[in-house]
């Protein structure tokens, strides 16, 4: 995972609004509570569904697949990464100013992937070697969300905390108002730092999909899931 800091740091450098030096005669901004939340839930699996539609679930861009390189998969793992913020503003007014001063005071992160299915192809016979060998290929997928959500949490503090500070204090005609601002700058942050993350990601697992792995399933169990295969595609 050698890579994952250096990535973020780039990535702190360019997305954070530098917003929290600007003289507007509010008070000093305070360092807010920043929470990380890791989500956990195991995978799901289905086994209801055929070569044919497993085809079509690789090619469709829609679905968050840990890999798009297969042709005929047997296996896909489909998951998405999940960052989802809560956050307590403090507002502070004064009798003698018609502004208001507003900061985030909390901010939680909900993070990981609680929506993973593994789709086994229905061809494939249970308590077979070919079976084992497939679902022990999608694990892989599996771990290394797991190891990434695990190694993010140090970074993703951080972030967030470098984060709120760029946002500051802002200074706004009402509560309302500062609080649309904030959580526009929040969303537009969150919506960069997903992207950021999607592509880490899929470069990881893309170490898992490689030519030798699928060479390597292609001739396990005998040749099993290449005839898997031939005799699904066969009229």
């Amino acid at each position: 995972m050698f890579f994952i800091f250096p990535l973020l740091a780039t990535f702190l450098l360019m997305a954070a609004p530098a917003l929290a030096d600007q003289p507007n005669g509010c008070p000093d901004f305070s360092a807010p509570l920043i929470t990380l939340n890791k989500v956990i839930a195991p995978p799901r699996l289905d086994q209801s569904l055929g070569l044919t539609r497993l085809r079509q679930m690789a090619m469709d861009t829609q679905k968050e697949f840990s890999s798009q390189r297969h042709e005929t998969p047997v296996g896909l793992t489909s998951a998405s990464l999940k960052l989802e913020t809560q956050f307590e503003i403090k507002v502070r007014t004064t009798s003698n100013d018609p502004m208001v001063c507003a900061q985030i005071s909390a901010l939680t992160l909900h993070f990981g992937f609680d929506d993973t299915t593994v789709y086994m192809a229905r061809e494939l016979p249970h308590h077979t070697c070919s079976y084992a060998e497939v679902l022990a290929h999608e694990q892989k997928h599996i771990a290394v969300d797991q190891e990434l959500v695990d190694a993010l949490t140090p970074a993703l503090q951080t972030l967030l905390q470098q984060a709120v500070a760029s946002i500051g204090v802002i200074r706004a005609s009402s509560s309302k108002v500062a609080e649309q601002q904030i959580a526009s700058l929040i969303h537009q942050y969150m919506g960069d730092l997903g992207a950021h993350l999607s592509e880490i990601r899929k470069k990881k697992q893309a170490q898992i999909d490689t030519p030798t792995e699928y060479d390597r399933l292609s001739r396990s169990c005998q040749g099993a899931l290449s005839q898997i295969i031939l005799d699904a595609s066969t009229p």
